[in-house]
């Protein structure tokens, strides 16, 4: 303090950049260890009301590492996998509109029937649905995405339902599995967005 003297400081207008600092907190956290990235977000899930498996939060950890700035983001994109419901926010509404419900409907009873849940097919089943409607991978995957995490931006849907875990399931499944959950539970939530009844008042 002794040596502070204000007529050393630069009478430039001075700016603090947000944008920069967002840049370097990502960047200290794509280098932090995914353990301390664990109890990280383990705890801020907890302050946010949302009781998580820290053992699932290190499976979806390499997800969302390389696209979260911050823990709050890191809590947006992983809440969905520990709620019994999921509340679409305003952009992903506007991808579950009625002109998508039969849509939904259909990738929900192909994903019924599968045998076995696993990325791969869960990958194939709606890829093949993308490549009959003859749809871009917007039109395809987004109201999937929407539907399943309530949000446009999260970690790969398929990669999170499909990373090992438990059986099917193909009768209504609670939330909050986590990756692997069972087949009813992501099933039943794209019905639940393809039900024209969702949207006669809207």
């Amino acid at each position: 303090m002794d040596r502070f003297d204000l007529d050393r400081v630069s009478h430039n207008s001075a700016a603090f950049d947000a944008e920069k600092l967002r840049w370097m907190n990502g960047h200290y956290i794509r280098e932090s260890p995914d353990v301390r990235l664990v109890e990280l977000l383990t705890e801020a899930l907890s302050r946010a009301g949302v009781r998580a498996d820290p053992k699932v939060v290190a499976t979806a950890i390499p997800l969302v590492k390389t696209r979260m700035h911050t823990i709050k983001e890191g809590v947006d994109y992983l809440r969905f996998l520990f709620v019994d419901e999921v509340e679409p926010d305003e952009k992903a509404r506007k991808l579950l509109g009625p002109e998508r419900a039969e849509y939904l409907r259909e990738a929900a009873a192909r994903l019924e029937a599968l045998e076995e849940w696993k990325a791969d097919e869960i990958r194939a089943v709606l890829d093949g649905l993308k490549k009959e409607r003859e749809l871009s991978n917007n039109q395809a995957f987004q109201p999937v995405r929407a539907a399943v995490t309530g949000a446009t931006v999260s970690p790969s849907t398929v990669r999170v339902d499909g990373a090992p875990g438990p059986g099917p399931n193909l009768g209504p499944a609670p939330r909050g599995g986590g990756p692997g959950r069972e087949l009813g539970s992501l099933a039943l939530e794209l019905r639940q967005f393809g039900d024209p009844r969702r949207h006669r008042d809207g």
